[in-house]
């Protein structure tokens, strides 16, 4: 037998409306009450339904993690590490805070489906998104539903969303400026894609660095590595095969900045050490 809401209000010996009220964390409810309801559920094991409790208008107890389409198909691709260690941060933390935390992958051509199928139903007390793509279209509808709302990176256009971010620009134009200073004149940047803002904001840090030190900006030595383990490695040997004066790589983009670390020593990203190439 199928133990319910009605089994419990007939043990606390009150009405459904009031176990109701218990489960929902509303008012109107006296704490000798309110414990009896309590006691009842603990012993019988009972746990309300999260739909039940999404149509009633209260909390389902769950945070959604939306990983949108550019980040799904780096995770798809190469078991991204950032994103990985992004999951387990959030579910551990929602975990201590009595949460739960579902983890949505979104591919292109899926996001009207996740509209209607999860935020029209009410699944999540609130979001949380990998923010990548500038252009990625479900963000508009998440910030239209007006639910609770963290973004993982600032985007260029939504100024007003709360985010979680690091100072990519500052800190870009702080590294190129510290090259600079040890002497350096060309110096090469392996860079995330430009879709994304932060690709944009590290771009326009190095740029910065070097326009104030009156050194030109060279096309050449603005590479892609698009965040990624291998295509770091990639763009690095782009980069060395140019002439040797090009080897002030500025080495840094996450998975793209291991690829560029392993790239000038060794064949090939966790493979064994070699000499650079031209050495």
């Amino acid at each position: 037998m199928t133990f319910t809401i009605e089994h419990v209000a007939a043990l606390a010996r009150v009405s459904r409306s009031t176990v109701s009220r218990v489960i929902n964390n509303q008012p109107g409810v006296r704490r000798a009450v309110r414990e009896r309801v309590l006691k009842v559920m603990r012993e019988q094991h009972f746990t309300p339904h999260a739909a039940a409790r999404s149509l009633a208008g209260s909390r389902t107890g769950t945070i959604g993690l939306v990983i949108s389409r550019q980040a799904s198909e780096s995770l798809a691709d190469v078991l991204n590490p950032f994103i990985s260690s992004l999951i387990e941060v959030v579910c551990e933390t929602t975990t201590q805070q009595d949460f739960g935390a579902m983890v949505v992958l979104l591919t292109t051509g899926r996001e009207a489906r996740f509209y209607d199928r999860m935020l029209r139903g009410h699944h999540f007390d609130g979001m949380i998104m990998l923010s990548t793509d500038v252009d990625d279209p479900i963000l508009p509808v998440l910030i239209k539903d007006g639910g609770p709302l963290v973004l993982i990176g600032r985007h260029p256009y939504f100024q007003d969303v709360t985010y979680v971010d690091f100072e990519n620009r500052e800190w870009a134009r702080e590294a190129v400026a510290h090259l600079v200073g040890l002497g350096h004149r060309r110096i090469a940047v392996v860079n995330g894609t430009l879709q994304t803002e932060s690709g944009q904001a590290r771009r326009d840090g190095y740029k910065q660095a070097l326009l104030e030190a009156g050194i030109p900006i060279s096309a050449e030595l603005i590479v892609d590595g698009f965040y990624l383990d291998w295509a770091g490695y990639e763009a690095t040997l782009r980069l060395l095969d140019l002439a040797p004066a090009s080897r002030d790589n500025r080495r840094r983009g996450g998975e793209a900045g291991a690829g560029a670390y392993e790239s000038p020593r060794a064949g090939g990203p966790g493979k064994s050490a070699g000499p650079p190439r031209g050495a």
